[in-house]
């Protein structure tokens, strides 16, 4: 929902999404009560196709279906995403169901609202630990582990893993609803607990800022920070990261700062740190650097993806961003 547009004379543009509520799911209601509005996409169905569009932004110099105020985009849109939903389950299913899909984007708005963004850190901090999750799309296949390291003597002192076979939905901003149940196993199998986490995979550097590490740090109630070697979203300016150990840039997504680049060795790329829940980004930070002295991840990190690595060698790989070599052969 959030897209940029340039002119001519180089201004940006930003429009607004809109956010769906657990009110917007009941799509009979919502397409009742918008019933006159849904009439401008009958009347005007070829200009949404000729533009490709989905709903169009209301603005006053271009506005192409006549809204109003009180019939804006987000009614229009919220109303015709539920009645475009009915019509496709109508002729895939021969009735309709509860739209569980739009419903995940739902929660994340929920889970978004309770991110603690200080810091609230035991301390002194003993244990950390390090959180990896593979998977092989093709058979459905998820491994999720966990290593826990005392962070005096950098021993691991405890670890898990669970493997799956019910992966249920793998879209990108939708991940953490198969990562996080399988985390929650393998936590639960930990006969040490830590008490901060650390992801391989990313926080609020997500489109609703709900990625694993947020959502499992909510869940648990531990603060968790995402460190991963790709991004999600989110742009920084690559020419301005210097190439020392602890340079870094911010990284911006929806004209929010949602992350750092950071350059934990010298010379090699960096990796992409924002905050999970309970800690601010200068800390998240600071804990990336203490454990990357001489690696490029935390070593707890890495080791928790190895092990998933060796308990599933065929898997796919994942770069939205085109950071690095895809050593996996797929790229999206």
């Amino acid at each position: 929902m959030d897209y940029k547009i340039f002119d001519d004379k180089g201004k940006r543009y930003h429009y607004e999404g809109y956010d769906f509520t657990r009110e917007d799911l009941n799509y009979d209601e919502k397409i009742e009560y918008s019933s006159e509005v849904l009439q401008i996409y009958f009347d005007n169905k070829e200009t949404f196709y000729d533009r490709g569009l989905f709903v169009h932004s209301y603005s006053s110099h271009n506005n192409p279906f006549g809204l109003t105020r009180e019939a804006d985009e987000a009614r229009l849109g919220k109303a015709l995403y539920g009645y475009l939903v009915q019509e496709s389950m109508k002729e895939v299913l021969g009735h309709t169901v509860e739209d569980d899909f739009m419903e995940k984007y739902v929660l994340q708005n929920e889970i978004a609202k309770k991110i603690i963004a200080e810091d609230q850190i035991e301390n002194p901090i003993k244990y950390i630990a390090g959180v990896g999750v593979a998977y092989d799309d093709i058979d459905q296949k998820m491994v999720s582990a966990i290593m826990v390291m005392d962070i005096e003597t950098q021993e691991i002192v405890d670890q898990a893993f669970s493997e799956s076979e019910d992966v249920s939905i793998h879209v990108p901003d939708l991940f953490a609803y198969n990562e996080v149940p399988s985390v929650l196993k393998t936590f639960a199998k930990l006969k040490i607990k830590p008490q901060l986490i650390f992801c391989d995979g990313h926080g609020i550097e997500h489109p609703r800022n709900v990625g694993l590490a947020t959502h499992l740090g909510i869940e648990l109630d531990i603060p968790t920070l995402g460190c991963p070697k790709k991004r999600l979203v989110g742009y920084y300016d690559k020419n301005s990261l210097g190439s020392l150990r602890g340079s870094s840039e911010e990284l911006f997504f929806d004209d929010e700062i949602v992350g750092k680049a950071l350059r934990t060795q010298e010379n090699s790329n960096p990796v992409f740190v924002s905050i999970g829940h309970k800690m601010c980004l200068e800390t998240a930070v600071d804990w990336v650097l203490k454990t990357t002295t001489h690696t490029r991840v935390p070593a707890v990190v890495q080791q928790a993806v190895d092990l998933t690595e060796r308990l599933l060698p065929q898997r796919i790989r994942y770069d939205f961003q085109d950071d690095e070599e895809n050593r996996y052969g797929i790229l999206v």
